[in-house]
């Protein structure tokens, strides 16, 4: 509960834009969180000091479009034939891990 006050969240108009404006202007890596898809498994990952997490959801995860608009991606490691995590787990496990 505390992390609202420390954790800048941002509703955007246009998602794209702004994905654009973060790299280009602020120097924010961009990264898609994706199930396997030649992605860096979660705990070799490492973040730069600037970074912006897209999730999808879980039914389709992220799109085409947002994986083009980003620079690399994680994936949490799972067993084969077991189902992806929901997007909440997903998120925390991964929010979890990149702020430790």
């Amino acid at each position: 509960m505390g992390t609202i006050f420390k954790l800048p969240i941002v509703q955007s108009d246009d998602l794209a834009k702004d994905l654009r404006w973060l790299k280009q202007d602020r120097g924010v890596e961009r990264i898609g969180t994706v199930v396997g898809m030649q992605a860096e498994e979660l705990a070799q990952f490492r973040r730069a000091q600037r970074t912006a997490v897209l999730f999808g959801n879980e039914a389709q995860g992220l799109g085409q479009r947002w994986l083009e608009l980003c620079d690399r991606r994680v994936t949490i490691p799972m067993q084969l034939g077991t189902d992806s995590l929901n997007v909440h787990v997903a998120a925390a496990v991964v929010l979890y891990e990149l702020m430790r």
